[in-house]
């Protein structure tokens, strides 16, 4: 099993377009990495926040049933972080990963 996800995220990385393996895109991307080390030091947590950020997202997108199973996500990864770190909160936003104009973050 762990060959075929390598063989698929090399296939992924292969059929991306041009503008994906830019150096330009890269070094965005890379600037995005620092910019969330430096906000957040401790990995666990920082992928949690992440994946909060984009559970999120995702929610306030989604409509219908999709937004309610999204909106359990998004109450787990909030307990995940807030078990990792009390305050968590803060360092979401420190992270970049506050709530813009669609959704609440909380």
């Amino acid at each position: 099993m762990g060959q075929t996800m390598l063989l698929s995220a090399n296939l992924c990385i292969t059929e991306r377009p041009t503008f994906v393996r830019s150096h330009r895109t890269l070094r965005h991307l890379d600037q995005l990495r620092e910019h969330l080390t430096s906000a957040v030091s401790e990995p666990v947590l920082r992928d949690a926040l992440t994946r909060l950020w984009y559970v999120n997202d995702q929610m306030q997108q989604a409509q219908g049933d999709a937004c309610v199973r999204l909106r359990q996500f998004v109450v787990i990864e909030q307990v995940l972080c807030a078990r990792l770190c009390p305050q968590w909160q803060s360092a979401y936003r420190l992270g970049g990963c506050a709530p813009t104009a669609r959704g609440t973050g909380q």
